[in-house]
């Protein structure tokens, strides 16, 4: 949204002449920003993308629900006799109490609640997973635009930046890839898992410095463990994707190569030198202009406020140093440096 000022006119009206593959047959058609842009989302849309994150999901949220159920089985007195534990045993190790129909009930209840709310929350973590592979979709795509082989390869338009207008309309079309699909909803959903998994690194740095050989004797702490665990999964995906999202917007070898072919084109045509040498000028000010843009990926809202960032920062490196020299025997000091 920062680059619609380069466009006089609205993205509607100006159009770009692009090559497009029907088969083995290219032909050559006027197209405007919209027009491109439902070509590239109409390709997103068809690509099948994968059900394994989906998929580990509902396994995880199958074994925290199961759980404390497990855990009080694998931790009775009759582990040899498991084979033949008799039912009532059975409900009672599931329901932590001596079973009653009160007790079942109750047990069943906390069973199915535990069960319904992980699901929601890892269904949410799968839709952020999905949007920000739509996301790095959309940009892969966009990247292929200036590029024959490519555009072909994925059929999709192709065009070249050799003209001031088919700058501006590649401008204008990177501003409004960006902006498609849901964004603050999705980036709250990610940065509430961020906090959560900062959380729970804190909670268990603090239980291993309270007792790290009786650490992993309590279910909660085996709770906290998996959370993490799947918690830093998604996080690590999500943070893939976002950076190879902004690399490809933030791809300058793109304006570099059509600055070379514009360097080359003036050699052989020199009574075109003085337009070709304006449109290279807009070209270099067009990768000045996204070398300003380009920031790094971010978790949005924490590391957007650079006070919450370093007590974050602070309290975990303080419990992981702790941690640390619990475990090995001496101190160590981690220098924080705040930003």
């Amino acid at each position: 949204n920062h680059l619609l000022w380069l466009q006089n006119t609205s993205p509607e009206s100006a159009k770009v002449s692009a090559l497009i593959w029907e088969g083995n047959d290219c032909k050559k058609v006027d197209m405007s920003v919209l027009e491109i842009s439902g070509i590239i989302m109409s390709r997103v849309n068809a690509y099948q993308q994968g059900v394994g994150y989906q998929m580990l999901g509902n396994v995880i949220t199958i074994g925290l629900a199961f759980l404390p159920f497990l855990y009080r089985l694998f931790h009775t007195d009759n582990m040899e006799q498991l084979c033949s534990i008799s039912l009532k045993e059975l409900l009672h190790i599931f329901c932590g109490a001596p079973a009653s129909i009160p007790v079942i009930v109750l047990s069943t209840i906390n069973f199915l609640e535990r069960l319904c709310l992980t699901w929601m929350f890892f269904f949410m973590m799968c839709v952020a997973e999905r949007t920000y592979k739509q996301r790095f979709l959309f940009a892969k795509l966009f990247s292929h635009i200036t590029s024959a082989r490519k555009a072909r390869k994925y059929e999709i338009p192709h065009f070249r930046l050799k003209k001031v207008e088919n700058i501006k309309i590649w401008l204008s079309l990177r501003s409004y890839l960006k902006r498609r699909g849901p964004q603050r909803s999705v980036d709250v959903v990610v940065s509430s898992i961020f906090l959560l998994a900062l959380s729970i690194a804190f909670i268990c740095c603090a239980q291993v410095l309270k007792g790290h050989k009786t650490f992993l004797n309590a279910a909660y702490n085996w709770e906290f463990l998996i959370w993490e665990a799947a918690l830093l999964l998604f996080l690590l995906r999500l943070a893939s994707l976002g950076s190879e999202t902004n690399k490809k917007y933030s791809n300058i070898s793109i304006l570099l190569t059509e600055q070379i072919n514009l360097y080359l084109k003036m050699e052989k045509k020199p009574n075109k030198k003085e337009q070709l040498s304006l449109v290279n000028n807009v070209l270099k000010l067009s990768t000045k202009l996204l070398k300003e843009l380009d920031t790094p990926f971010r978790l949005y809202g924490l590391t957007m406020n650079p006070l919450i960032y370093n007590i974050t920062r602070v309290v975990i490196l303080s419990a992981v140093s702790g941690v640390i020299s619990d475990l090995l025997g001496f101190n160590i000091r981690v220098s924080i440096t705040p930003l």
